[in-house]
């Protein structure tokens, strides 16, 4: 590897491994510059939130297209055959901040590790509650 100066898309995009750890997605929102075992998107925003892609293409499970026996591997023209629903822009917003939300708190643990001892606290006092409250 060697120093880059210029991006290679300074666009929100998609990075998808093609040799290696393909089912391992990456959302890009700054400019980057990437190797020749990996493609990126360029995503059309009037119609799909790059972010719904993400997550779309992490539902398909891309590790099933794999093309090779050895090196795991996916090519251009299997990828091209994978389809996305593309509900309107307003459905894409809602479920990527929803799935967003539910990244952060499983991903990020000064959320996620605070947020879950509060639940599990609730849980306890709930059940606490109901078990204890017969009549004597």
């Amino acid at each position: 590897m060697t120093y880059i100066d210029t991006a290679a898309y300074n666009k929100p995009s998609v990075l998808i491994p093609r040799k290696g750890s393909i089912d391992k997605l990456y959302y890009v929102d700054t400019p980057f510059w990437t190797v020749d075992t990996i493609f990126y998107t360029e995503i059309d925003t009037d119609i799909v939130l790059p972010k719904y892609v993400y997550y779309w293409l992490q539902k398909e499970h891309l590790e099933k297209l794999n093309t090779a026996g050895g090196v795991p591997s996916l090519t251009q023209a299997v990828l091209n055959k994978v389809g996305i629903a593309v509900p309107s822009l307003e459905e894409q917003e809602r479920i990527v901040s929803i799935l967003d939300r539910f990244d952060k708190l499983c991903n990020d643990i000064s959320e996620g590790i605070p947020a879950e001892i509060e639940a599990r606290q609730k849980q306890y006092e709930y059940y606490r509650d109901k078990l204890l409250s017969f009549k004597a």
